[in-house]
Protein backbone atom coordinates (compact mmCIF):
# COMPACT_ATOMS: atom_id res chain seq x y z
CA UNK A 1 0.00 0.00 0.00
CA UNK A 2 1.31 3.44 -0.83
CA UNK A 3 2.55 5.71 1.94
CA UNK A 4 -0.04 8.42 1.20
CA UNK A 5 -2.89 5.95 1.76
CA UNK A 6 -1.51 5.10 5.21
CA UNK A 7 -1.03 8.78 5.97
CA UNK A 8 -4.62 9.48 4.95
CA UNK A 9 -5.90 6.51 6.93
CA UNK A 10 -4.22 7.89 10.05
CA UNK A 11 -4.99 11.57 9.41
CA UNK A 12 -8.78 11.25 9.07
CA UNK A 13 -9.45 9.66 12.48
CA UNK A 14 -6.92 11.96 14.16
CA UNK A 15 -8.55 15.03 12.59
CA UNK A 16 -11.96 13.85 13.74
CA UNK A 17 -10.67 13.32 17.28
CA UNK A 18 -9.09 16.79 17.31
CA UNK A 19 -12.34 18.33 16.05
CA UNK A 20 -14.37 16.55 18.70
CA UNK A 21 -11.91 17.63 21.37
CA UNK A 22 -12.14 21.23 20.20
CA UNK A 23 -15.93 21.07 20.53
CA UNK A 24 -15.75 20.26 24.23
CA UNK A 25 -14.84 22.68 26.97
CA UNK A 26 -13.75 21.17 30.23
CA UNK A 27 -15.09 22.52 33.50
CA UNK A 28 -11.52 23.50 34.46
CA UNK A 29 -11.21 25.53 31.26
CA UNK A 30 -14.50 27.30 31.91
CA UNK A 31 -13.61 28.02 35.53
CA UNK A 32 -10.24 29.42 34.42
CA UNK A 33 -12.01 31.58 31.85
CA UNK A 34 -14.46 32.83 34.51
CA UNK A 35 -11.56 33.64 36.85
CA UNK A 36 -9.70 35.49 34.09
CA UNK A 37 -12.61 37.45 32.65
CA UNK A 38 -15.30 37.74 35.34
CA UNK A 39 -14.03 37.21 38.88
CA UNK A 40 -12.39 40.64 39.23
CA UNK A 41 -15.91 42.11 39.42
CA UNK A 42 -18.17 39.13 40.13
CA UNK A 43 -15.92 37.34 42.63
CA UNK A 44 -14.71 33.75 42.53
CA UNK A 45 -18.00 32.38 43.86
CA UNK A 46 -20.40 34.77 42.11
CA UNK A 47 -20.59 37.28 44.98
CA UNK A 48 -19.93 40.71 43.45
CA UNK A 49 -17.05 42.85 44.63
CA UNK A 50 -17.60 46.51 45.59
CA UNK A 51 -16.29 47.62 42.18
CA UNK A 52 -19.31 45.95 40.54
CA UNK A 53 -22.00 48.24 41.96
CA UNK A 54 -25.44 46.79 41.35
CA UNK A 55 -24.15 43.47 40.04
CA UNK A 56 -26.27 40.50 41.10
CA UNK A 57 -25.16 37.77 43.45
CA UNK A 58 -25.08 34.76 41.12
CA UNK A 59 -25.64 32.33 43.99
CA UNK A 60 -28.92 33.95 45.05
CA UNK A 61 -31.78 31.59 44.11
CA UNK A 62 -34.05 34.63 43.67
CA UNK A 63 -31.80 35.92 40.90
CA UNK A 64 -33.46 34.38 37.87
CA UNK A 65 -31.81 34.33 34.46
CA UNK A 66 -31.80 31.71 31.75
CA UNK A 67 -28.60 30.52 30.13
CA UNK A 68 -29.72 32.32 26.97
CA UNK A 69 -30.20 35.61 28.86
CA UNK A 70 -26.77 35.23 30.44
CA UNK A 71 -25.28 34.50 27.05
CA UNK A 72 -26.76 37.74 25.68
CA UNK A 73 -25.48 39.77 28.64
CA UNK A 74 -21.98 38.30 28.33
CA UNK A 75 -22.01 38.95 24.59
CA UNK A 76 -23.31 42.52 24.62
CA UNK A 77 -22.53 43.75 28.11
CA UNK A 78 -24.89 45.44 30.54
CA UNK A 79 -25.14 49.03 31.67
CA UNK A 80 -22.08 51.24 31.72
CA UNK A 81 -19.81 49.02 33.80
CA UNK A 82 -19.99 45.59 32.18
CA UNK A 83 -18.36 45.35 28.80
CA UNK A 84 -19.51 42.92 26.14
CA UNK A 85 -17.24 40.06 25.19
CA UNK A 86 -18.47 39.54 21.63
CA UNK A 87 -15.10 40.54 20.15
CA UNK A 88 -13.00 39.05 22.95
CA UNK A 89 -14.43 35.53 23.27
CA UNK A 90 -15.75 32.93 20.85
CA UNK A 91 -19.47 32.07 20.85
CA UNK A 92 -18.51 28.70 22.36
CA UNK A 93 -16.64 30.38 25.22
CA UNK A 94 -19.53 32.77 25.84
CA UNK A 95 -21.99 29.88 25.98
CA UNK A 96 -19.73 27.95 28.37
CA UNK A 97 -19.43 31.01 30.65
CA UNK A 98 -23.23 31.48 30.62
CA UNK A 99 -23.72 27.86 31.63
CA UNK A 100 -21.06 28.22 34.34
CA UNK A 101 -22.63 31.36 35.80
CA UNK A 102 -26.04 29.65 35.74
CA UNK A 103 -24.54 26.70 37.65
CA UNK A 104 -23.41 29.01 40.48
CA UNK A 105 -27.00 29.52 41.59
CA UNK A 106 -27.62 27.75 44.89
CA UNK A 107 -29.49 24.50 44.42
CA UNK A 108 -28.89 24.37 40.67
CA UNK A 109 -26.76 21.24 40.92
Amino acid sequence: MKAWVWALALAVPMSAMALLGAQQTSSDDVRSLYIAKCSMCHGLDGTPKPIAKGAPKFTDPKWIRTVEQLEQIITSGKGKLMIGFEKRLSPKQIRALAEYVFSLKEGSE
